[in-house]
């Protein structure tokens, strides 16, 4: 079997940094003979030479520092994902059964995952921001995907120290829904599956595109209230986030969408109030009835769409674990979002018999 081998161009740790400059960092003194840009995701690169690669992960917190360089001079045989985007990659490559090891195992949907974690095939590596050593240890995966963050993993860490072959993504921060997606083409390059996932993300945007066409064709553009209070703040997302855009894609209207923040926005209920009092649709939620969702707050009645019963979760796909495939496979399938957005906006554009893939109606 062929190991796979992984470097990176700082001193004492074979993965990541995130104090590492670009310009003073690299694998080899010698130019690709060519590189993978990516069309919408902004935190990788892959380039190519004679007979290696390097997989590159830029630093979303300082965007003049790169985050890692790894060469890859081999296929990944046995790897340990740690999140379930890493998981819904990995599968939509066709490599389900090189996954050995697995975070926060509950919240996986992934049938073949949940089936291997049961016979042994797969096993619980801890929770994502806990990794239990051991077992990982005993694993010895030829890689451990896992997710990055602005702030150093102390568990993560002691894996690196102990020769474990870290690759760690940013996929999450993307503030493009289609450059969250395009990052199965970086995680395919550790499979040698690049080709195939090249003609996979071609198909997810050509029908993204078709569901934009689709919305355009709508006769009206509701209004779209998004979330839920939790702890006295309602966040809904900013301007900037690839929620707002798929509402604009969908051919909504929010009331943020001019706003120019990324990431959410913390408001009052009262602000939601006055500002989203007769939306047309409410999305987004984690509840599955209406009776649930009063209970949480009585004042939820006031809103339009509670009275006109508008409003839809995200839990079509979920399981009595909390296991919920829209964070799953909806990480690599922003089309099929995109579909239940507009199918759940715009009926008139909906053949009969449509149903949404991700998104129910509260009962």
């Amino acid at each position: 079997m062929l190991a796979l081998a992984i470097t990176a161009c700082t001193k004492g740790t074979e993965t990541t940094s995130d104090t590492t400059n670009d310009a003073t960092c690299s694998v080899e003194a010698a130019e690709p003979d060519s590189v993978l840009t990516p069309l919408f995701a902004k935190y990788f690169h892959i380039e190519y030479y004679p007979t290696y690669k390097v997989a590159v992960v830029l630093n979303p917190w300082d965007s003049a520092k790169v985050m890692a360089r790894h060469k890859i001079t081999a296929e990944a045989e046995r790897v340990a994902a740690g999140s379930c985007s890493h998981i819904a990659f990995i599968d939509n490559i066709g490599c389900t059964d090189r996954i050995k090891g697995v975070c926060s195992a509950n919240l996986i949907y992934n049938p073949a995952v949940r089936k291997a974690l049961k016979n042994g095939g797969c096993i619980d590596l801890g929770d994502s921001f806990s990794v239990n050593f051991e077992p990982v240890m005993m694993l010895k995966p030829s890689l451990f995907f896992t997710t990055a963050y602005n702030q150093p993993d102390q568990h993560i860490e002691r894996l690196k120290e102990s020769g474990i072959n870290i690759v760690s993504t940013v996929e999450w921060i993307e503030p493009d829904i289609l450059g969250r997606a395009e990052w199965i083409k970086f995680i395919a390059a550790f499979f040698n599956k690049e080709r195939e996932v090249d003609s996979l993300f071609n198909s997810v945007m050509s029908n993204y595109d078709r569901q934009i066409e689709r919305a355009a064709n709508a006769e009206s553009s509701p209004s779209i209230l998004p979330g839920l209070t939790f702890k006295g703040v309602w966040y809904m997302p900013a301007g900037n986030s690839y929620m707002s855009r798929l509402f604009s894609d969908a051919g909504g209207l929010y009331h943020f969408s001019d706003n120019s923040e990324s990431g959410s926005l913390p408001l009052s209920f009262e602000y939601v109030l006055q500002n989203f009092n007769d939306c047309d649709i409410w999305i987004g939620l984690d509840i599955d009835t209406y009776a649930e969702l009063i209970s949480t707050d009585s004042r939820l009645e006031l809103l339009k769409p509670y009275q006109t019963r508008s409003a839809y979760n995200k839990n079509k796909r979920k399981l009595k674990s909390g296991a919920n495939d829209f964070w799953e496979s909806g990480i690599v399938r922003p089309d099929l979002i995109l579909s239940d957005l507009v199918t759940i906006l715009h009926p008139d554009v909906t053949d009969e018999g449509d149903s949404t893939i991700f998104m129910n109606p509260l009962r």
